[in-house]
């Protein structure tokens, strides 16, 4: 009778075992599924967002000389400097986001 108890507590915690080890497993796979799910759907966003800043770059260039142009200071140094620290923004920027879409395209292939 003890003999049948100890047998029956043995297989019943081996099934409880085999079934947190299944769970465990799966939890792992959905995550690391989504993780990857997420990366691509970053990646597709950086990617727009770099041809966004390429393509409003030239835009605020010429709206920056059409302000200086309107208050006739559009040949001094003023000009010049906001014109040079919207090229620094603007290097800086694509500089970001090329090094994060390296990142998730790196994530994507590990």
């Amino acid at each position: 009778m003890h003999l049948d108890f100890a047998v029956v507590l043995a297989g019943s915690s081996l099934c409880v075992s085999l079934m947190a080890v299944w769970y465990a497993a799966r939890t792992h796979q959905r995550l690391s599924t989504l993780k990857k799910l997420e990366a691509e759907r970053d990646l597709t966003l950086k990617k727009l967002y770099r041809e966004r800043i390429k393509s409003e770059y030239p835009e605020q260039v010429s709206k920056t000389k059409a302000e200086f142009a309107a208050r006739g200071n559009s040949a001094g140094g003023q000009c010049k400097k906001a014109l040079a620290s919207l090229k620094i923004g603007h290097e800086r920027e694509l500089k970001m986001v090329a090094a994060e879409i390296d990142y998730l395209e790196k994530a994507l292939k590990a």
